[in-house]
C-alpha cells in the first residue's frame, strides 16, 4: 500500500525571530516637517514659492476645466434623459 503524497511531505523547520535590536534603515529624517533641518537644499524663497504654485495652476486648471465641463455635460445629459 502507497503512502498519501501529502502525509509524506517534511514538516518545515518554524525559524524563531529573535530581536537583537540593529536597525536595518536610518529613521532620521522621518517624521515630517517639524524634524526638518533649516538648511535644506530644496528649500524655496518667497518669491520661487509664488513662482512654482502659478505654474502649477496653470499647468493643471486646464485640465480641471475639463474634467469639470465632461462631468457638467454627463450630468446635463443624465438630466435630460431621465427626465
Amino acid at each position: 500500500m502507497k503512502e498519501n503524497p501529502k502525509k509524506a511531505k517534511k514538516k518545515k523547520k518554524k525559524i524563531v525571530y529573535v530581536d537583537d535590536g540593529h536597525t536595518v534603515y536610518d529613521m532620521d529624517g522621518v517624521g515630517g516637517a517639524k524634524h526638518r533641518e533649516k538648511d535644506d537644499d530644496a528649500a524655496l524663497t518667497r518669491k520661487e514659492k509664488r513662482a512654482a504654485i502659478k505654474a502649477a495652476f496653470l499647468t493643471y486648471l486646464p485640465k480641471f476645466v475639463m474634467v469639470l465641463a465632461a462631468f457638467t455635460i454627463a450630468a446635463v445629459l443624465l438630466y435630460l434623459w431621465l427626465k
